[in-house]
This record gives C-alpha cells, sequence and structure tokens, in this order.
C-alpha cells in the first residue's frame, strides 16, 4: 500500500520538477499552501465518519487516494504531513492509523526526492550533521504528536487555524 501511495507523487514530482522548484520562490504560492494546508486540517477535524478503520482495514483506493494528496503537497506551504494525514482520516482511517501511514510513506519518497537532488554530488559533513539532526527532532514530534496531538481529530483545528492565519498573514504582507 506504501507503493501504491507513492506512485502518484512519484511521477508527478519526476515530470514536473522545473515547475515545482519555479514554485518555491513565489511567496503568493506558499500563501495558498498554507491555505490549503489549515483547510486540509479543519475539514479533517470534522466527523464526517462515524467508524474509523485501521490500517489492516484501508483499501488499495485508500491508499491510492492518500498518495494523490501527497501530490499537492509537492507544492511549497503544504504539508505533506497534514495533507496524507487529513486525506486519510477523510478516508475513514482512525487518526493514529492515519498518522502512522502518512509517515511510513514519507520514507520512499523523501528518499527518492533527496537522491534526485544530490544525484552524484558528495555532501558536505555539516549536512550530515544538519540531517542526523532533523531525524532526530522528526522523531521527537512525531512521538509528542501520537501521544499528545492525535488522541482527538478535534485538535486538528488548532494546527488548521494555525496554517490559516499563517496564509492570512502572509497575503496581506504581499499585498501591502
Amino acid at each position: 500500500m506504501i507503493i501504491i501511495a507513492t506512485i502518484p507523487a512519484a511521477i508527478v514530482g519526476y515530470l514536473f520538477e522545473s515547475l515545482f522548484e519555479k514554485s518555491f520562490s513565489s511567496l503568493g504560492v506558499t500563501a495558498m499552501g498554507f491555505g490549503v494546508t489549515g483547510l486540509f486540517l479543519f475539514i479533517a477535524s470534522l466527523n464526517f465518519h462515524k467508524g474509523k478503520k485501521s490500517l489492516e482495514r484501508a483499501s488499495y483506493l485508500d491508499s491510492l487516494w492518500i498518495g494523490l494528496s501527497q501530490v499537492i503537497a509537492i507544492l511549497p506551504g503544504v504539508s505533506r504531513s497534514g495533507a496524507t494525514m487529513s486525506s486519510g482520516i477523510l478516508r475513514g482511517l482512525d487518526e493514529k492509523s492515519a498518522a502512522r501511514f502518512s509517515f511510513l510513506m514519507s520514507i520512499p519518497i523523501i528518499f527518492g526526492a533527496n537522491l534526485v537532488a544530490v544525484g552524484d554530488k558528495t555532501l558536505p559533513t555539516n549536512y550530515i550533521w544538519a540531517a542526523l539532526v532533523s531525524f532526530a527532532v522528526g522523531i521527537a514530534c512525531i512521538h509528542v504528536l501520537y501521544r499528545y496531538v492525535l488522541t482527538n481529530r478535534r485538535n486538528l483545528r488548532w494546527f488548521g487555524a494555525y496554517a490559516l492565519l499563517l496564509a492570512l498573514a502572509l497575503g496581506i504582507y504581499l499585498l501591502v
């Protein structure tokens, strides 16, 4: 299922790499990305599904749907974790299963994107240390998210509100 979820972003990211690279220089695109993240999280915080399913009961269609949301997250400002977790929740997964699948499916796509970015270059030692620190902080954040935040999907509203306010503030900045 992780392979199925990875295929859409791998194909779209590879085919449109230069377009996505250009989007990273636009604050307007980033502001819209924050808005998309906020909407994803807010909508997922609503109780559309009364029954919640675990990863074991998820279908290949669920996996593909979550993978398609990862395509949107290639844009700057769109949270990959927020988009994929929200999509999982909207497909009926319980909060922790959606988070688990989101983080597991990040491994091949982030690894692949880094391989493409690095290519055959040698990385300086300080980049390797930065990657290790980022990995450790990421694991700690996942632990906190799992233990405290994902106890109830309504907690996603706070992150959604933050992203929407950030989008609004950046939009106002761009207009002024």
